[in-house]
């Protein structure tokens, strides 16, 4: 084999419903030795960066922060999810550095392959920056459960 020649992980996209088992998959090839890459875990990282809250707090105030001064999801997804237009501007504000730092991860593995679970893979179009996609399903009563 050339000496030169680089050679990167395998990234796998890991996207499925609510409750479907992505993370079990995700976790199950982390046991086989690839590096994980959480974007739920990102995600809420990302929300404790000042200025990610200064954006939030300028959108929708104070009310959307807890005691402890970090951003109360709960709060905030209650006002969210009440109008769509809103739900596009928490993205616009979140989804940039939260894309950022999956793709920082990625970058900086030394196995050989990367899992990325994130819920919205396709729509944050990281899905085409996979090697390959898997879509975990499982029936409706199971992910209730």
């Amino acid at each position: 084999m050339d000496k030169g020649v680089e050679l990167r992980p395998v990234i796998i996209g890991i996207t499925g419903g609510i409750g479907s088992g992505k993370s079990t998959v995700a976790r199950m090839l982390a046991e086989l030795g690839a590096d994980l890459v959480d974007a739920d875990d990102i995600a809420h990282d990302v929300l404790r960066r000042e200025d990610v809250e200064e954006a939030i707090r300028g959108e929708w105030g104070p009310d959307v922060f807890g005691l402890d001064g970090e951003v109360d999801r709960k709060a905030l997804a209650k006002l969210v999810f009440a109008d769509g237009g809103r739900i596009e501007r928490l993205e616009a504000i979140v989804h940039p550095p939260v894309i950022e730092q999956i793709r920082r991860q990625v970058a900086v593995s030394t196995a050989p392959a990367v899992v990325i679970d994130a819920p919205l893979l396709t729509e944050s179009k990281l899905n085409e920056e996979c090697d390959a996609v898997i879509f975990v399903d499982a029936p409706e009563v199971e992910r209730r459960r």
